[in-house]
């Protein structure tokens, strides 16, 4: 006799959610911010430029999120999206956006 059918990730073909269990939700902008800082400080801007574009999707007026998102193109010589995403962030108030754009 077979026993029950084993729980697949949901998400995945056959995949399912376990009863009485919910998704973990999206972890806290603050935490998210900080994790883009740790990958910036790492030299992993790819990463951190991911993260930064999902937290200024959610709230276009994340000044510091802008800000350093336009520090992550800057590294990775997107020299054009990286002053639009710093002249965003110093529209917002962020005054080390302005100070990178002199």
């Amino acid at each position: 006799m077979a026993g029950p059918e084993p729980l697949r990730p949901a998400g995945l073909p056959g995949g399912r959610e376990r009863p009485g269990r919910q998704r973990a939700a999206e972890p806290h902008p603050t935490a998210r911010l900080n994790l883009a800082s740790a990958l910036l400080a790492s030299a992993r801007y790819a990463e951190a430029e991911a993260v930064l574009r999902g937290l200024v999707t959610e709230d276009p007026k994340a000044a510091d999120a802008w800000y350093m998102l336009g520090l992550a193109q800057r590294s990775q010589r997107q020299d054009d999206q990286a002053r639009i995403s710093l002249k965003v962030a110093a529209d917002l108030g962020n005054s080390k956006a302005r100070d990178a754009l002199k």
